[in-house]
């Protein structure tokens, strides 16, 4: 299966994929990504999702070059 560079349309920010019918929590893969850059749970990048880990590692890179 192919990966999207973007999520679906209905997904945002706070409740991920909830609109779309799925649960926010350990199935969630915006959790998952969440805990993991969070260095909380260095496990649960498995079946993270790596649109967010790649969005949050994009602007973390562009921070640290702006200070």
């Amino acid at each position: 299966m192919p990966q999207t560079p973007s999520h679906p349309n209905g997904w945002n920010t706070h409740i991920h994929y909830c609109n779309l019918g799925g649960q926010c929590g350990q199935s969630c893969p915006c959790c998952r990504a969440e805990v993991y850059l969070k260095n909380i749970d260095k496990d649960a990048y498995i079946g993270a999702c790596p649109i967010c880990i790649k969005k949050t590692h994009n602007s973390l890179k562009y921070k640290e070059q702006n200070y």
